[in-house]
């Protein structure tokens, strides 16, 4: 039986940590281990940080995250803004691993680690909305 939840926060760094929780929480109903839970956090939290940061240049705005929980199977992440509209499964994901730290430019890694972290992930633009799924299978 699938279990769905959504929370609306403001698109800006103060509720960064609020997602986060939120997000926390389905994880641990899931029993991902450690590793795996560290990971898909880290995959969302980049990708609510790109909406803050780009998402609304000009205006104030949301983001709507909705957990889809399906026991024993996967949890899927959404992520939804009425942003810029940008696909991330376009960008380039390339990351050196070989590149010293202080010879890289700095950003550009959350695409990557979210490809990394993540085993499926979904985009699409639907009317005036940007759409992310982040789907971690167990």
């Amino acid at each position: 039986m699938t279990h769905t939840v959504s929370q609306q926060f403001a698109a800006k760094l103060n509720q960064l940590y609020p997602m986060l929780d939120f997000v926390r929480e389905g994880i641990a109903q899931m029993g991902f281990n450690d590793t795996e839970s560290q990971r898909f956090e880290i995959a969302v939290e980049e990708a609510v940080v790109n909406v803050i940061h780009h998402a609304y240049p000009d205006k104030e705005g949301f983001i709507e995250i909705t957990l889809k929980l399906f026991p024993k199977e996967k949890m899927q992440v959404v992520i939804k803004d009425q942003g810029i509209a940008f696909n991330p499964l376009l960008q380039d994901a390339t990351f050196d691993h070989e590149t010293p730290a202080e010879e890289r430019k700095p950003g550009g890694l959350g695409i990557p680690f979210i490809r990394e972290f993540i085993d499926n992930i979904q985009y699409q633009r639907e009317d005036i909305f940007n759409v992310l799924v982040l789907e971690k299978v167990l």
